[in-house]
């Protein structure tokens, strides 16, 4: 028998027993019994304060596709998992009771219920396992990104953005999962593609490996890359040695380049002069003739955070 994978239902995420228990609650007559089911923690990872919860989202869309269709059903017949009562009863499954618990992003302490399933026995104990698989995995990624995100100065811009890249080091749909728990606890962007669509998460990157040794340097594929992507691209530092790697980041991306009559029309502009500037290809500086590179500065440049146009705004 050919199940297809993915065919959208949530129904199989689930252990064995939950319904082998099942089957046993509706022949004992506890499946009816009403029941409350707590998801906490015991306690935290050494040297963990905190945790953060993320998942809960994710939870309630599998909630609503947990459903078993006529393949799931098969299934669990031709595999003899359950009997004929069980599967009459799983056919109609809907969960009706209710679900409550901490926001995303909300902080939590050992002992403390997370979510709070309530429902009768039997439509409560069968998401046991799908509810522990998704916060056990999402709080652990958000926990562990707030305190990135913490060392990297907190949220916003008072602090370091930070981008989510462990696609490659995960399950492929683990991954998006990653990365939208990473991004609940404070994360700026994700490289994943899927996660951006599925849940709008900002993407970004750099370029890898492969890119810089594509071309005949370093320089050349920093070069390409800013080309076709401008100076707000990310260069990937790291592939030789990173010291130079960085001198020649800025040397081509930076310090931020303007002309000087640029320059002299930016200021008169900010500070409502209505002088014009003239620009003259042939004129002297103090006497001497210069280039677009005469008045740049050479190697190991002491750069300082601020752009000149920050800087305009706060002083014109």
């Amino acid at each position: 028998m050919t199940i297809t994978v993915n065919s959208g239902t949530t129904a199989l995420l689930t252990d064995h027993y939950e319904l082998t228990m099942l089957q046993a609650a509706l022949r004992s007559g506890a499946a009816s019994r009403r029941a409350v089911f707590e998801v906490f923690a015991r306690h935290l990872p050494h040297g963990r304060r905190y945790g953060v919860v993320a998942g809960t989202g994710r939870l309630l869309d599998a909630l609503e596709r947990f459903r078993f269709g006529p393949d799931e059903l098969s299934f669990l017949r031709e595999s003899q998992v359950v009997d004929e009562t069980t599967l009459q009863y799983l056919s109609s499954y809907r969960f009706s009771g209710n679900i409550w618990g901490y926001a995303e992003g909300d902080m939590y302490f050992p002992g403390s219920p997370i979510l709070v399933v309530e429902g009768t026995f039997a439509e409560s104990v069968l998401l046991e396992t799908v509810v522990l698989s998704i916060l056990n995995h999402d709080c652990a990624v958000a926990s562990a990104a707030s305190r990135m995100v913490t060392a990297a100065g907190g949220p916003g811009p008072s602090g370091r953005p930070l981008i989510e890249m462990g696609s490659r080091r995960t399950h492929e749909w683990a991954a998006v999962a990653a990365a939208r728990a990473a991004y609940i606890a404070g994360f700026a962007s994700t490289s994943n593609l899927q996660a951006r669509f599925t849940y709008g998460v900002p993407s970004s990157g750099t370029s890898a490996h492969a890119f810089t040794l594509v071309h005949d340097s370093e320089r050349d594929a920093f070069a390409a890359q800013l080309a076709a992507l401008g100076t707000g691209t990310t260069l990937l530092v790291d592939t030789f040695d990173v010291p130079r790697a960085v001198r020649t980041a800025v040397e081509l991306a930076g310090p931020e380049p303007i002309r000087q009559d640029d320059l002299v029309r930016q200021f008169l502009s900010a500070t409502r002069d209505a002088r014009t500037v003239i620009t003259d290809s042939k004129a002297l500086y103090y006497g001497i003739a210069v280039n677009d590179q005469s008045l740049t500065p050479g190697d190991n440049p002491r750069l300082g955070p601020t752009r000149f146009a920050d800087w305009l705004s706060r002083n014109a």
